[in-house]
């Protein structure tokens, strides 16, 4: 499982980068960590195992291991999406006793599912360059945010969201961390 310091070493790996205007490829990567730590943690929780912080949900259901957890949530893919579901399909609950659920605390958050959604979007765009992958950063992204012209990622991560006064960057990657705390250890949200 990756290590909360890794995460955090992927955030310091690229300050210099973001700050020499590499904000969007810092982003990515930081993003990519974020998704894998995700996954890995929900692996880790549906296996029964307790989180860097000693947290353990009680679970709902019960896997061998990691192989059976794959065969249940892979649709027939070879891939199985663990970020989009627990965003979309709620499987954290079905997974979790919601007294102990650390992802209700992050997906049913009035601020972090948007915020998130946002990210995601800008992840693909970052990645991908497709036509509907600009599309929905347009969409999703930009216009929420206020911004009426195209805007290259590089470019808008070091806009600063007005509200806050910080840079997109810094306040979306202080959600990622923020998210990572809560998940790893939500026993102040879960009473």
């Amino acid at each position: 499982m990756i290590s909360l310091d890794e995460f955090y070493k992927e955030i310091d790996a690229w300050k210099e980068d973001a700050i020499a205007n590499r904000y969007d490829l810092a982003f990515l990567k930081i993003y990519i960590k974020y998704e894998v730590f995700l996954s890995e943690l929900l692996m880790l929780y549906a296996l029964g195992q307790k989180s860097p912080k000693g947290f353990k949900p009680k679970r709902r259901l019960c896997f061998k291991n990691e192989e059976h957890i794959r065969k249940v949530f892979s649709l027939g893919r070879r891939y199985v999406d663990f970020l989009g579901l627990i965003n979309k399909q709620k499987v954290y609950s079905l997974l979790f006793s919601t007294r102990t659920d650390p992802f209700t605390c992050i997906f049913e958050d009035s601020v972090y599912p948007i915020e998130l959604g946002k990210m995601k979007y800008l992840r693909n765009y970052i990645a991908h360059e497709s036509r509907e992958a600009k599309e929905l950063y347009v969409s999703k992204v930009l216009k929420p945010s206020g911004v009426s012209l195209f805007e290259e990622p590089n470019d808008f991560l070091q806009r600063v969201k007005y509200k806050i006064r910080k840079s997109y960057y810094s306040y979306w990657i202080s959600i990622l961390e923020e998210t990572i705390l809560v998940l790893i250890d939500p026993s102040e949200y879960i009473k």
